[in-house]
């Protein structure tokens, strides 16, 4: 270690005397890395994390979306009073199985309920949308969803029969 540190002050062009200020300018180097890394590292998971997040709506929108078919969406459009497999109407089944804080706005149009959700979790998104799906056989015509902060999203979904 000896032999590194003189070596070091030749290489530098720094006296002998002044191994200790070597040593130091070295350690607090060394810590002015490591205190920058840490910032950088939990920038990088917290992005990993919205990466995949992200790809889990993308499949999510590509098991559900993908396949339908343009003219699919204008023909249910078409239906007069849609009914769930409960028989109660599609705006109901939201309103009611919606999570009264995830929901901000529940709109009807025509043959479609279009919901607005603010600032909501998209696990508990994901589980809402899901539970419709295969539960009350309502479908997603069309979202947007928009990515907040962390797992908060906003969205914009168009449900139909």
């Amino acid at each position: 270690m000896r032999h590194f540190v003189n070596r070091a002050c030749q290489f530098i062009g720094m006296p002998e005397s002044q191994r200790k200020s070597l040593i130091g300018y070295f350690i607090s180097l060394l810590l002015l890395i490591l205190i920058a890394l840490i910032p950088v590292r939990k920038y990088y998971d917290s992005n990993k994390m919205d990466y995949i997040d992200q790809l889990r709506i993308s499949i999510w929108l590509e098991n559900n979306l993908g396949g339908i078919p343009k003219d699919y969406a204008i023909e249910n459009n078409i239906k007069k009073n849609p009914k769930s497999k409960s028989g109660k109407s599609l705006f109901s089944i939201i309103s009611e199985t919606g999570n009264k804080t995830m929901l901000s706005r529940i709109e009807k149009r025509g043959s479609t309920v279009v919901v607005t959700i603010d600032k909501a979790r998209l696990s508990e998104l994901l589980n809402w949308l899901g539970e419709i799906s295969d539960q009350q056989g309502i479908d997603v015509q069309n979202t947007a969803i928009n990515y907040i902060e962390g797992d908060r999203i906003n969205a914009q979904i168009t449900f139909s029969q």
